[in-house]
């Protein structure tokens, strides 16, 4: 009896401590998220045509066209430092170097989708590289040569469904590549790895990716 009644005050006390103590257990307990904070999904707008080498140009009624790089591409970089090859009145043809982009010590050439000529250069990316990360912006406008050659690329629905297929392919290529040991963060809705991904890579990675993302077809 002395021994059941030992243990029934032991409970009872245990019982007692864990109702008075309950909101400090509660507060104190870790949370965790599996989604990484503060990162957004790829953008594909309506009304872009998208190339093959992520670049997107948009017609304007006067039959210029804006021409930039893709979200595909911007959400990869965190400072990046931005080379405009070309300027005004300058000829361009398929496939011709229009852009370096730049982080730490590595780079990309990100080359036109279309003959045509520079009529000018966004003077305010690059006064703001950083503007190139937060905003779908233009880098160029150009006169294309043949604007009809524009209507090959995707666009609309068809341009979602061509980013898809691109986000599962940078998902392989990166899920090749760890650091030591350590696969890399996605983003959410199964989007590309977050900002600062190309950063653990090394400089054959790098040329690999530019070969197999940002090839001119």
């Amino acid at each position: 009896m002395t021994v059941l009644f030992v243990l029934a005050s032991i409970i009872i006390f245990l019982t007692i401590d864990w109702f008075l103590h309950r909101k400090t257990y509660t507060r104190s307990a870790p949370s965790f998220s599996v989604q990484p904070q503060n990162v957004k999904a790829v953008r594909v707008p309506e009304g872009l045509f998208f190339a093959p080498s992520h670049t997107w140009i948009s017609l304007l009624p006067s039959g210029v066209a804006q021409l930039g790089v893709d979200d595909f591409i911007s959400r990869l970089f965190t400072k990046p430092r931005i080379q405009f090859l070309k300027t005004k009145g300058e000829a361009i043809a398929r496939g011709e170097p229009l852009l370096k982009l730049e982080e730490g010590k590595r780079e990309f050439t990100i080359r036109s989708p279309l003959d045509g000529t520079i009529v000018v250069e966004n003077e305010t990316v690059k006064n703001n590289p950083l503007i190139f990360t937060e905003e779908i912006v233009w880098e160029y406008v150009l006169k294309p040569t043949n604007a009809e050659e524009v209507t090959q690329f995707v666009l609309g629905t068809s341009a979602k469904e061509w980013m898809k297929t691109e986000l599962q392919r940078v998902r392989d290529f990166f899920a090749s590549y760890r650091t030591n040991g350590v696969a890399l963060v996605y983003m959410q809705d199964g989007g590309i790895p977050t900002s600062d991904a190309l950063n653990a890579l090394d400089n054959a990675a790098w040329k690999q990716f530019e070969e197999q993302f940002l090839r001119v077809q």
